[in-house]
Protein backbone atom coordinates (compact mmCIF):
# COMPACT_ATOMS: atom_id res chain seq x y z
CA UNK A 1 0.00 0.00 0.00
CA UNK A 2 2.80 2.40 0.92
CA UNK A 3 4.57 1.73 -2.38
CA UNK A 4 1.33 2.33 -4.27
CA UNK A 5 0.87 5.72 -2.63
CA UNK A 6 4.50 6.66 -3.25
CA UNK A 7 4.13 5.63 -6.90
CA UNK A 8 0.95 7.70 -7.27
CA UNK A 9 2.65 10.61 -5.54
CA UNK A 10 5.50 10.49 -8.06
CA UNK A 11 3.03 10.46 -10.96
CA UNK A 12 1.08 13.35 -9.49
CA UNK A 13 4.24 15.38 -8.98
CA UNK A 14 5.00 14.88 -12.70
CA UNK A 15 1.49 16.06 -13.60
CA UNK A 16 1.85 19.00 -11.24
CA UNK A 17 5.27 19.90 -12.71
CA UNK A 18 3.77 19.91 -16.21
CA UNK A 19 0.93 22.14 -15.00
CA UNK A 20 3.49 24.49 -13.49
CA UNK A 21 5.29 24.77 -16.82
CA UNK A 22 1.98 25.53 -18.52
CA UNK A 23 1.10 28.19 -15.92
CA UNK A 24 4.56 29.72 -16.24
CA UNK A 25 4.06 30.03 -19.99
CA UNK A 26 0.71 31.75 -19.40
CA UNK A 27 2.26 34.19 -16.95
CA UNK A 28 4.82 35.20 -19.56
CA UNK A 29 2.01 36.31 -21.85
CA UNK A 30 1.44 39.99 -21.14
CA UNK A 31 -1.33 40.55 -23.68
CA UNK A 32 -3.92 41.11 -20.96
CA UNK A 33 -1.77 43.76 -19.28
CA UNK A 34 -1.25 45.53 -22.60
CA UNK A 35 -4.98 45.29 -23.30
CA UNK A 36 -5.74 46.74 -19.86
CA UNK A 37 -3.44 49.69 -20.55
CA UNK A 38 -5.14 50.25 -23.91
CA UNK A 39 -8.59 50.17 -22.33
CA UNK A 40 -7.50 52.58 -19.58
CA UNK A 41 -6.11 54.92 -22.23
CA UNK A 42 -9.40 54.79 -24.14
CA UNK A 43 -11.32 55.51 -20.93
CA UNK A 44 -9.17 58.57 -20.31
CA UNK A 45 -9.61 59.74 -23.90
CA UNK A 46 -13.41 59.33 -23.76
CA UNK A 47 -13.59 61.12 -20.41
CA UNK A 48 -11.63 64.01 -21.92
CA UNK A 49 -13.94 64.14 -24.93
CA UNK A 50 -16.98 64.13 -22.64
CA UNK A 51 -15.61 67.08 -20.65
CA UNK A 52 -14.87 69.00 -23.82
CA UNK A 53 -18.35 68.45 -25.23
CA UNK A 54 -20.05 70.84 -22.83
CA UNK A 55 -17.51 73.56 -23.55
CA UNK A 56 -18.01 73.01 -27.29
CA UNK A 57 -21.76 73.45 -26.87
CA UNK A 58 -21.36 76.60 -24.75
CA UNK A 59 -18.98 78.18 -27.27
CA UNK A 60 -21.34 77.31 -30.12
CA UNK A 61 -19.03 74.83 -31.83
CA UNK A 62 -21.76 72.17 -31.64
CA UNK A 63 -25.53 72.34 -31.23
CA UNK A 64 -27.42 71.14 -28.16
CA UNK A 65 -28.72 68.22 -30.21
CA UNK A 66 -25.19 67.25 -31.26
CA UNK A 67 -24.09 67.60 -27.64
CA UNK A 68 -26.82 65.20 -26.45
CA UNK A 69 -26.11 62.69 -29.21
CA UNK A 70 -22.32 62.76 -28.72
CA UNK A 71 -22.67 62.64 -24.95
CA UNK A 72 -24.81 59.50 -25.14
CA UNK A 73 -22.35 57.93 -27.57
CA UNK A 74 -19.32 58.65 -25.36
CA UNK A 75 -21.13 57.53 -22.21
CA UNK A 76 -22.14 54.29 -23.93
CA UNK A 77 -18.53 53.68 -25.02
CA UNK A 78 -17.33 54.49 -21.51
CA UNK A 79 -19.75 52.02 -19.98
CA UNK A 80 -18.45 49.24 -22.25
CA UNK A 81 -14.82 50.21 -21.60
CA UNK A 82 -15.29 50.37 -17.82
CA UNK A 83 -16.87 46.90 -17.84
CA UNK A 84 -14.03 45.63 -20.02
CA UNK A 85 -11.50 47.15 -17.60
CA UNK A 86 -13.25 45.54 -14.64
CA UNK A 87 -13.21 42.14 -16.34
CA UNK A 88 -9.52 42.42 -17.29
CA UNK A 89 -8.60 43.43 -13.74
CA UNK A 90 -10.59 40.51 -12.34
CA UNK A 91 -8.89 38.09 -14.76
CA UNK A 92 -5.44 39.40 -13.86
CA UNK A 93 -6.19 39.22 -10.15
CA UNK A 94 -7.55 35.69 -10.49
CA UNK A 95 -4.44 34.64 -12.40
CA UNK A 96 -2.13 36.29 -9.84
CA UNK A 97 -3.91 34.57 -6.92
CA UNK A 98 -3.82 31.24 -8.75
CA UNK A 99 -0.16 31.74 -9.57
CA UNK A 100 0.68 32.51 -5.95
CA UNK A 101 -1.19 29.42 -4.73
CA UNK A 102 0.55 27.29 -7.37
CA UNK A 103 3.94 28.68 -6.37
CA UNK A 104 3.36 27.93 -2.66
CA UNK A 105 2.09 24.46 -3.48
CA UNK A 106 5.07 23.79 -5.75
CA UNK A 107 7.44 24.74 -2.95
CA UNK A 108 5.64 22.45 -0.49
CA UNK A 109 5.42 19.58 -2.97
CA UNK A 110 9.09 19.90 -3.83
CA UNK A 111 10.13 20.00 -0.19
CA UNK A 112 7.92 17.11 0.81
CA UNK A 113 8.62 15.05 -2.28
CA UNK A 114 12.30 15.04 -1.41
CA UNK A 115 11.50 13.57 2.01
CA UNK A 116 13.14 10.20 2.50
CA UNK A 117 9.98 8.39 3.62
CA UNK A 118 6.22 8.63 3.46
CA UNK A 119 5.53 10.07 6.90
CA UNK A 120 2.32 11.29 8.49
CA UNK A 121 3.49 14.88 7.88
CA UNK A 122 4.05 14.22 4.19
CA UNK A 123 0.64 12.58 3.87
CA UNK A 124 -1.16 15.38 5.70
CA UNK A 125 0.47 18.00 3.45
CA UNK A 126 -0.11 16.26 0.13
CA UNK A 127 -3.07 13.89 0.44
CA UNK A 128 -6.66 14.95 0.92
CA UNK A 129 -7.92 11.40 1.47
CA UNK A 130 -7.18 7.79 0.61
CA UNK A 131 -9.97 5.36 -0.18
CA UNK A 132 -9.32 1.60 -0.11
CA UNK A 133 -12.06 -0.48 -1.73
CA UNK A 134 -12.99 -4.12 -1.03
CA UNK A 135 -11.62 -5.18 -4.40
CA UNK A 136 -8.23 -3.78 -3.28
CA UNK A 137 -8.45 -0.65 -5.42
CA UNK A 138 -6.80 2.37 -3.84
CA UNK A 139 -7.93 5.88 -4.71
CA UNK A 140 -5.79 8.80 -3.58
CA UNK A 141 -7.07 12.40 -3.69
CA UNK A 142 -4.13 14.80 -3.66
CA UNK A 143 -4.37 18.35 -2.34
CA UNK A 144 -2.10 19.90 -4.92
CA UNK A 145 -3.92 18.94 -8.11
CA UNK A 146 -7.37 18.06 -9.37
CA UNK A 147 -6.09 14.71 -10.60
CA UNK A 148 -6.83 11.61 -8.54
CA UNK A 149 -4.90 8.42 -8.60
CA UNK A 150 -6.60 5.06 -8.70
CA UNK A 151 -4.68 1.77 -8.70
CA UNK A 152 -5.63 -1.89 -8.33
CA UNK A 153 -3.45 -4.10 -6.20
Amino acid sequence: MKETIISLLHKQVEVFANEQLSHAANRLDSNEKAELQTVQSQIGRNNGLLKGLYESMITGDITAGDYTELKQSYESKLQVLVEQERQLRADLLRRDVSSLKQQRTAENVSKLFNAADLTADVLSELVEKITVFEDKRVKVHFKFTDETGEVRQ
